[in-house]
């Protein structure tokens, strides 16, 4: 008899490892809970031979059919359903025979299986767990316990922590069951308002970043700020970015805008901003380090790892009307040709330093009657050839000339009879570096900021070459060979031939120097120089570009760069006002970049958006927070320099 129990616990074993799996493939099948399944099987040998096997079912009363039934609504008990009537008794012990014997205790057990074996689980498992604790000892059958997803049962458990009892453990068998998933809808609503969107972390962090670096404390009041922009080729742009904003509202009125954004320079607005008059101040605190590694590398690192980064104290009396322009008030003293050039020039000799190893030797003229006529008269040389640019604000090409004639650049000069006119002469580069046998130059933007009147300059990290149509000669005066600037460029026949919309992407000039200047790397020899002459030159103006301390203004300039055979960087010309046209693939997705990103330096730390807004998560989840623009100038930390 106790040969024909160990039989049946050994296929009662396999046949729930079987039925587990079938369940398991099941969608409809819901996980019981191990206190249903029991957690380890027990001895059979403690039950009788008649709770498995009924030869004859007895009578119920109606008290005992009410019992069951009961049993059976109960989820956490299941009853063990009676054998049919005509299962015979076990024969002698012989394995050939034995399972034959037991083939209709095994039909009754697969019909029946979800509810009897559990039932048998539950049962056996009680009175074991009874019989433990009288005892005061762990019960070991290896071949009976069973590991539900791999967690061992409570005798195994227990005997591991007695070295006495650690040779008897064997692996247990184990039912891998589906997780319960689902939540309910409270605790989900709960969840939800605890998590933290990370780009929100790193949106906070930029911000207070930003407003620490530029004394500012800031807390808006109103929901709903209001901007205007000017007509002009850059306005269905800025339109677009603004729009994005959704705390921000278009209005036609300048005086009654927060923000005026205008093609050129408005005089008015200049002077309704208000003046700051108080005094700038470090704020030394040790910042602890960053958490969230994620921010310093996408947001932060390019403005607080350089040494011109500091974090000042707000100010208090911020005016409560924030008015800000896109202009700043004397931005002439680097946009205009002549004016740069004589700051420039000023600024490397108060640092003993040659003006014209970061300018083309550069004569300013303004009669034939002075002595920078005669200097340049001295200065030229038969076929040399000399490029000849308006002295004041122009742009897109107009009135520049290429000349190797002296009397034709005689004809031109002879013009300037005035302050009002007069001009700048500069030594053509005529070895210059090509791409495939044509000129260009590289077009890179610097942001300027006037926060409280503190000055601040950012270089922007990618840019674009735009080339000839052409190729290259000094045999001929023709615009298309020599002025690489779309409002000349875009009138050629050839123009989009070799390149789309005449635009390299600083990548592809990497691929170009890789093909046949292998020694020579883009970012390690060519940037560095470019963004230490865009530095230079605002710090050259830095007393000039606001001198009267207008509270908030900023400015995107765009600096046109050359290079030479031998890769040395020249600085041609800054461009106010530069042109943000999405001419080609790669500008539709460069400048918009940009200039959202300058909006986020200039403009969102001033006035950010409501938190408290619903819409406030939606928009910061969908932003770029890809920061580009590198810290380089700050009026603080950067005062020692002469000017």
């Amino acid at each position: 008899m106790e040969r024909d129990f160990e039989l049946l616990s050994q296929l009662v074993v396999e046949k729930v490892k079987s039925r587990a799996q079938d369940l398991k493939e099941q969608e409809h099948f819901k996980v019981p809970s191990i206190s249903r399944l029991g957690k380890h099987w027990k001895d059979y040998k403690s039950m009788s031979k008649e709770s498995l096997i009924l030869n004859e079912e007895k009578p119920k009363s109606t008290n005992d059919c009410q019992r069951q039934k009961s049993r059976r609504n109960n989820s956490d008990c299941v009853v063990l359903e009676p054998l049919p009537q005509n299962v015979p008794d076990l024969p002698p012990i012989e394995t050939e025979t034995a399972e034959t014997s037991l083939d209709a205790i095994m039909q009754h057990i697969d019909d029946s299986v979800n509810r009897s074996i559990l039932g048998v689980f539950n049962r056996v498992g009680r009175e074991q767990s009874r019989e433990s604790k009288k005892l005061n000892k762990t019960v070991i059958c290896p071949a009976l316990d069973i590991s539900i997803e791999g967690i061992s049962s409570h005798p195994h458990f227990r005997a591991q922590k007695k070295p006495s009892l650690k040779p008897q453990l064997a692996e247990l068998p184990k039912l891998e069951l589906p997780k319960k998933t689902h939540k309910t809808p409270k605790k989900a609503q709960k969840i939800e308002k605890l998590k933290i969107c990370p780009k929100e972390v790193i949106w906070n962090k930029w911000i207070k970043v930003i407003q620490s670096s530029n004394a500012i404390d800031f807390q808006n009041k109103t929901t709903t700020f209001k901007y205007y922009i000017g007509k002009g080729n850059n306005s269905p742009l800025v339109n677009h970015i603004m729009k994005s904003r959704w705390w921000w509202s278009r209005i036609e009125n300048p005086s009654q805008a927060n923000l005026i954004w205008t093609q050129l320079k408005h005089r008015s607005t200049i002077e309704s901003l208000p003046g700051f008059t108080g005094v700038i101040e470090e704020q030394l605190v040790q910042e602890t380090p960053s958490k969230f590694v994620q921010s310093e590398v996408e947001g932060t690192l390019l403005i607080k790892s350089s040494p011109s980064y500091a974090k000042l104290k707000p100010i208090q009396n911020m005016s409560e009307v924030v008015k800000i322009h896109n202009r700043l008030p004397n931005n002439s003293s680097l946009c205009s040709k002549k004016k740069l050039f004589i700051n420039l020039k000023a600024f490397y000799e108060s640092l003993n330093q040659d003006i014209f190893r970061v300018v083309p030797t550069t004569f300013h003229i303004d009669s034939l009657n002075s002595q920078s006529w005669n200097d340049f008269n001295s200065a030229y040389t038969p076929n040399s050839t000399w490029i000849i640019k308006p002295g004041e604000n122009t742009n897109r090409g107009n009135g520049i000339r290429v000349s190797n004639s002296l009397q034709e650049i005689n004809e031109i000069v002879s013009l300037a009879g005035s302050k009002e006119r007069t001009y700048i002469i500069q030594k053509y580069i005529d070895k210059p570096l090509l791409i495939n046998k044509r000129k260009f130059d590289i077009r890179c933007y610097a942001l300027v900021t006037s926060i409280n009147g503190y000055l601040q300059a950012y270089f922007y990290e990618e840019g674009y070459l735009r080339t000839a149509s052409k190729e290259f000669s000094l045999k001929s005066n023709d615009k298309f060979i020599h002025l690489t600037n779309d409002a000349v460029q875009n009138k050629c026949e050839e123009y989009g031939k070799f390149e789309s919309g005449n635009k390299l992407s600083y990548s592809d000039f990497q691929k170009y120097l890789t093909a046949n200047y292998p020694e020579i790397n883009f970012y390690d020899n060519i940037l560095p120089q470019i963004k230490k002459f865009v530095f230079d030159s605002v710090k050259a103006v830095k007393g000039i570009l606001n001198d009267q301390k207008k509270m908030h203004a900023f400015e995107v300039f765009g600096y046109d760069f050359m290079i030479d055979r031998d890769f040395k960087v020249w600085l041609i010309e800054v461009n106010t006002n530069p042109c943000l046209e999405l001419g080609c693939s790669y500008l539709a997705k460069l400048i918009p970049a940009m200039l959202e990103n300058a909006f986020r330096i200039a403009i969102d730390p001033l006035l950010p958006p409501p938190t408290e807004n619903k819409k406030y998560k939606q928009w910061v989840e969908g932003i770029n927070f890809k920061n580009e623009f590198s810290l380089g100038f700050s009026m603080l930390r950067d005062e020692n320099v002469s000017a």
